[in-house]
This record gives C-alpha cells, structure tokens and sequence, in this order.
C-alpha cells in the first residue's frame, strides 16, 4: 500500500510575533551576543551563532525573532558599510571633498554637520547633488555638532526632494539636531522600520507618518511634540513607542489598535472624543517593562478601566498611576481637577496590577484610603515603592511586602504619624525583617507637614533616613541599624536631641534656610563620621563641631552667614574637608580632591538624589 507522506512547510524569516510566548529571554540572550560581536570587537571571527536543543523545542522561532528584531537589522547593515561625512567646507569645495565611487554601496551614511555650516542641509546645492548619490543607503543618521562660542544650533530644514530618492531607507535618526519639522514625502518611504526624532524641536508629525506601515519603533522622547496625529492607529507594526515620559504629549485614540506594541513609556489618558481613552490599554496585551499613566483624573466612566485589566498584564514589571498630566504637585494640599474622590477610589482599586511588579508609583492620589492591594504581600517581587501628593490619613501596610528595599514618600499631606498600620494586621510590630540586611534600605519623607512621630519599630533593618520639610516631626526614636540621615529643607530643632540613634554615620543638612543654629552636642553624633551642611542661607553656628573626635570628612558650602574659623573650630581627626562661600571664606580645603569630598561619594549622591 502506497504511504502518505507530509512535507515540512518551507522555512522563511517570517514569524508570527503575537503568537508567541515566553521565548522574550532566549531572544534578549541571542541579540545581546550578537550585538556585541557587532560593537566593536574587531579580533572576534564569529561567523554561525548555533542554537542547539532538540526537535520541536523551538529553535527556529526563537532564531526568527532574533533575525526580525529592528536592533539588530540596524546592526547587521551598520556592519555592511558605514560612511560619515562631516560638511564644514565652503561650497566651492564640497564637491571635491568627498569620494563618490561607493556611494551605491554605502549602507550607513552618518551626515555631521557643524554649527556654522548647517544650513548647507537645505541651501547648498553641491551637497544635496552628493546626498543623491547615496539613494541606495539603509540607514541615515544626521549629527548636528555645537560650536563653543554657541549654545543653540542652527536650525535644519529637511528637503523634501532628499527623502523622495531614498526609498531603501530602513532608519532615520534625526536625534538631538535641530530640525523643526519633516517633510510630507517621509510618508514615501514604504520600509522604513526605525524613525528616532528625540531631543529635537519638532512640534508636529506629518499625517504621512502614518503610512509607514513597516515602522516599528517611534522614538520622540525629550522633543517638542504636542501631539501625534489621528493615524497612529495605522501604524500595525509598530512594536515600541518610545515617548517623553517626563512631559509627555498627549496621546490620540486608535493607540489601541496597536495590538504588538511591546513598548510604552507614558500612556497619556484624554478628555476629548480624538483623544485616547483608558479602555485602549485592553488590547495592549505584550506590554512589558515600564508602564507610566499619566492623566487618570480624565477617567469618567469606571467600565472603561475595568476593561483593561491591567492584573492580566504580566510582563509589565514597573507601573506608575499618576492622576495628573505631569510630575508637578501643589504642596500646599491642592487636589487635582476632574476626578472626585470618591470616583478615583474606586479607579485605584480597579487597577490593580499584576504580581510579578517590581517597582509601584502612585502620583497625586485623592482618595481617602489607599486600596487593599497597595501593601498585599502577595506582591512578594516589589521591591520598590514611590507614593506621592496624596490625602491618605494612614499609610497602606508596606510592611507585609518581602521584598521591599526601597520606600520614598512624598506630600503626605494628611499622614499624622506613621504607625502598626504600616506594618499590616497581621504582621509583627518589627516589619520588614524578611529583607537582606546587606542592601540598604531608603525610607524618604518630604513635604509631610502633619507628621508628628514614627514609631520605633520602624525597622531594624533601616539604614538610610531622609526627611524634608517635616516640621511637626520631633523625634524619631529608636532607629538601631540607622547610619545615614538626610534632612532637608524645614526639620524640628529638636529632632537630634530626642532621638536615640546609636549607630549614626552620616548627616546631610540641606536647604534648610530657616535654621540659625546646629546643635550637635549630644549622644546621636559622637560616632559621626561624616558632616555635610550646604546651602543654609540663615545658619550662624554650629555648636559643638569641635568635640567630634570621629569626625573624619566635613563640607560646609553656601552658608554665607556662618563665619568659621577650620583651625579653631574643626575637630583634630579630620583628613579631609572643604568650605565654599561661607562668611569671609571664598574657598579653603584640606586633602580636598575632585570625587573625593563627601558631597562626590556614594552616599553624598545618592542622598541628594533622593532629596531631589
């Protein structure tokens, strides 16, 4: 009897991406071996990377995802061939500069232009006669280079007639130079996967941006966009949208329809019927890493929100809810317009993320209560939490989570004392006992007017302390592990005399205008080994400085009302300090070197950058 036979399908480049699950790791470790035989390793003869398993397993697919990712297309045609071409010439010798023989060969062409010459993109005719001659190139990288007797560049006008005789264009980087808009023949160029339009001065995207149906990144991060257009929606292959998520545009409706998108920085929520809606997030579902939503005041209707479902979101690692449209918050206890407080209870409680979350920020929240997943420890990755500008009278109980090694709060505005509510209903008065005692961890309180006491019980763990502007704050107790305090701005004169920190390091003193006086005869700082005072407009003095016998590095800058004498004043077990523009010193140092001083250290800066 005659056997059936089956024929394998023939094998291609193609890959149906959506379909795909759990392959993400395979193909980053691929992609990052090749690309680093592509980054500069001249001596590497690399010609077949193997992937080896058995049949069925995959390994086809993964290698068809690593071939199809845009980074490393971008890769394999830098590598093919690269020209650079810097035009500072006059134009009378721009066409004699340049060999023109591999013009058609060239598959990466990198345009540097300098301060004083940038108009010749657009004016001079030579160069654009040259730039035809390149129609072949895959990859068009425009570099604008500032001049030191200059610190804005000249605005560069892209011609249209340049975009309309390089149809094999496959990516163009216009990052960081100074154009202002593109042209409408941008729309022309059918394959091209990769436009990166960051840190430039453009307002607008042509409509004929949303013809590229082949793109797949969309970099505006730090530009001056506005808004993008309605189209977005026809962009179906796009992968990764990489917007401003510090200022982010707002975002049109048909976001939704971008059912691969794989990245998002800042999803921005509408009011208008143009505008994109919080349900466009549903068919988002290969969104991974970070994930910012900005504008959740805009939210009237709650079925929307439920619709996205954001706990189904698995890959997404870090999530911000921010209720406002930016980062900017009223200190003064000024609710954000739209939403009422009622209404974003209830929304809060319907976002509630996955649980494989790393990192939770929550902006300008008016609710009264924080929602029962905030501080649920079946959130047992989430090692980072941010809350900020919020009306919540007790804090959410951050103590239950196992993981947690990083706490910032910011504009508590109601929180009167943080207490056993913090640590759960059912967790030990000691809390966070579960975290590894070799990491440090950061617990930041700014701008919390009403705080009056944290409890001692705080953590055992806690090594590192920054407040500011918590004025009602008089003691903090019992920190045991505590090593490192930063205070900013506004703190209670009795903050160091009432509390019992044995194990005290360091102390940062900053911006705190209103103090006169720093007193540090007392039992906290005997063991203090490092001192930095900056920018206290009003300090006069500071009482026993001389009795610290373990002082070993100082800095004191911009306190121009504290006259100080290093010799008479500064303890003997110093090895190295600084003052900057205090009383009648400009500048004096001992062993002061550049990366050396306490306000260049590890600690210095990360303290600092908390602060901020």
């Amino acid at each position: 009897m005659p056997t059936a036979t089956t024929s394998r399908p023939p094998s291609s480049s193609l890959v149906q991406e959506a379909a795909i699950h759990g392959r993400e790791e395979d193909k980053e470790n691929i992609i990052k071996q090749l690309l680093s035989q592509h980054g500069g390793n001249r001596d590497c003869n690399l010609k077949v990377h193997t992937v080896v398993g058995m049949g069925g397993i995959g390994k086809t697919t993964v290698a068809q995802l690593a071939y199809n990712d845009t980074r490393l297309v971008a890769s394999n045609e830098i590598s093919r061939r690269k020209l650079e071409m810097t035009f500072d010439s006059s134009e009378d010798q721009m066409e004699k500069k340049f060999d023109l023989s591999e013009a058609n060969t060239t598959r990466y062409l990198s345009i540097v232009t300098t301060q004083d010459n940038a108009e010749h993109i657009a004016g001079n005719k030579p160069l654009m006669d040259i730039l035809q001659h390149f129609h072949g190139s895959r990859i068009l990288r425009l570099v604008q280079l500032l001049t030191w007797e200059t610190t804005s560049s000249v605005p560069i006008e892209i011609p249209c007639n340049m975009l309309q005789t390089w149809r094999h264009i496959r990516a163009l980087d216009f990052s960081h130079a100074a154009i202002t808009a593109l042209p409408e023949s941008i729309g022309n160029l059918k394959l091209l996967c990769y436009l990166n339009v960051s840190n430039t001065e453009l307002k607008f995207l042509p409509d004929s941006t949303f013809n590229l149906y082949n793109l797949q990144t969309l970099e505006f991060g730090h530009c001056s966009l506005l808004k993008l257009p309605n189209g977005i929606g026809q962009l179906i292959n796009l992968r990764h949208l990489n917007n401003n998520s510090e200022y982010p545009c707002c975002l049109p409706y048909g976001i939704g329809l971008l059912t691969k998108l794989q990245s998002l920085k800042a999803f921005v929520i509408g009011k208008g019927n143009s505008d994109c809606n919080i349900s466009e997030l549903k068919n988002l579902v290969f969104l991974k890493g970070s994930l910012n939503i900005f504008c959740l005041n805009n939210v009237s209707d709650m079925e929307d929100a439920k619709a996205v479902n954001l706990q189904k979101k698995r890959y997404i690692e870090q999530l911000e809810l921010n209720f406002r449209c930016d980062y900017e918050f009223d200190i003064y206890d000024h609710e954000p317009e739209g939403i009422r407080r009622e209404l974003s209870e209830e929304l809060l409680e319907i976002l509630k993320p996955n649980q494989n979350l790393i990192e939770l920020k929550i902006f300008s929240y008016s609710g009264s209560r924080f929602p029962k997943w905030v501080g649920d420890q079946s959130f047992n990755k989430l090692a980072k939490v941010k809350l900020a500008a919020f009306h919540c009278r007790l804090l959410p109980p951050l103590g239950q989570l196992p993981s947690l090694k990083y706490l910032e709060i910011q504009a508590a505005y109601k929180v009167h004392y943080i207490g056993h509510e913090f640590f759960g209903v059912n967790a030990t008065p000691e809390g966070f006992q579960s975290l590894e005692t070799s990491e440090m961890e950061h617990i930041s309180t700014s701008f919390s007017p009403q705080l009056i006491t944290i409890i001692p019980a705080l953590s055992s763990a806690l090594t590192t302390l920054v407040l500011m502007d918590c004025t009602k704050l008089s003691t903090i107790l019992t920190l045991p592990s505590l090593s490192h305090l930063g205070l900013f701005g506004k703190f209670h004169k009795m903050l160091l005399l009432n509390s019992h920190l044995p194990q005290l390091k360091t102390i940062v003193v900053s911006w705190s205008h209103e103090i006169t006086s720093l007193d540090l005869n007392n039992q906290n700082v005997r063991s203090l080994d490092a001192l930095n005072i900056y920018g206290c407009a009003s300090l006069e003095s500071i009482d026993g400085l001389n009795r610290l016998l373990s002082l070993k590095r100082l800095s004191i800058t911009m306190c121009p009302q504290l006259f100080i004498e290093p010799e008479e004043h500064f303890p003997p077990s110093l090895d190295r300090y600084e003052v900057r523009g205090c009383g009648d010193i400009d500048y004096v140092s001992k062993d002061y070197r550049p990366g050396s001083g306490l306000a260049d250290d590890d600690l210095g800066v990360r303290i600092n950058m908390m602060s901020l």
